[in-house]
């Protein structure tokens, strides 16, 4: 069930940025919690060592950090399963699912109810939301069929008073898979009522290196940016995908002279940069 349609260009960037994010998932043990890495995304839907299946998936992430990308490649990856392109084992998980219901929360953030949340979030264009009904039928019929994927929790303002709520929490809709992913502030609501947990980390230094390469047309200035990130305390911020790119944009406009010294200036700037643009690409008068 698309909920957007994205250019070719445009998947081609999804599926590179992507396949360079970091994973790792939370476990309780007896000794206290745990972190390993996944090797691929789609091990948060394989079953646990005791052969239970994970049907609530809490997935976390920083600002910027991938997780709404994460949520376009999962939509790509299905949706291209019988396309008859070549696909591995680990996407083969997918074919569980029958139908995959992903919602931007942010577009239904006043919404409490699953059916306002469907008919006006963007899975039917304007003139099909009667369809909502059906889907919604369907889904209450197929729960061992269905995923549903709710992107973005810590914009829904409705949050703990909302059907969503009641469904990650078990209440409503209990053999559906359902994944929910959320900023790390706000994952705490959520955390009691998960069977995975996992965390989108970002760039490893291997591939913040490649980004770079690839932003900056070569080695030499990856290197170079690479040097002042570090001789700056930056590299933490670099993980993150969205920054990342900010700082190559800086790097391309003065190289280290485009950084202020403080943190807080250099957020400013980035803004400032952000407002520039956008003013770019209105008119004259705006």
């Amino acid at each position: 069930m698309p909920t957007s349609v994205w250019s070719k260009t445009s998947l081609v960037g999804i599926h590179q940025i992507y396949t360079r994010l970091s994973w790792v998932k939370e476990e309780q043990t007896p000794a206290g919690s745990s972190r390993s890495e996944l090797v691929h995304y789609t091990d948060v839907f394989a079953a646990n060592k005791n052969g239970v299946v994970p049907k609530r998936i809490l997935v976390q992430g920083q600002t910027g950090i991938g997780k709404s990308t994460f949520v376009k490649k999962l939509a790509v990856d299905w949706a291209e399963l019988d396309d008859g392109t070549t696909r591995d084992k680990q996407k083969d998980i997918l074919k569980t699912f029958e139908l995959l219901v992903v919602v931007n929360l942010k577009e239904v953030s006043k919404f409490q109810s699953l059916k306002d949340v469907v008919s006006c979030s963007s899975i039917f264009a304007r003139k099909d939301k009667y369809l909502t009904d059906s889907l919604l039928n369907y889904i209450s019929s197929n729960e061992e069929k269905v995923l549903l994927v709710f992107d973005g929790y810590d914009e829904y303002r409705c949050s703990s008073n909302s059907e969503i709520y009641e469904i990650f929490r078990g209440t409503e809709l209990r053999n559906c898979c359902v994944l929910i992913t959320t900023r790390i502030s706000k994952a705490d609501e959520l955390r009691a009522f998960k069977d995975m947990h996992a965390e989108i980390t970002g760039f490893s230094g291997e591939d913040r290196e490649d980004f770079m390469s690839r932003k900056l047309g070569g080695k030499a200035e990856a290197k170079e940016l690479s040097r002042h990130l570090f001789c700056q305390n930056l590299e933490d911020l670099a993980k993150v995908p969205l920054l990342l790119l900010f700082f190559c944009t800086l790097w391309k406009q003065g190289k280290s002279k485009s950084f202020p010294k403080s943190k807080s200036k250099l957020y400013l700037k980035i803004i400032q940069y952000v407002l520039d643009y956008k003013q770019g690409k209105d008119s004259p008068a705006r």
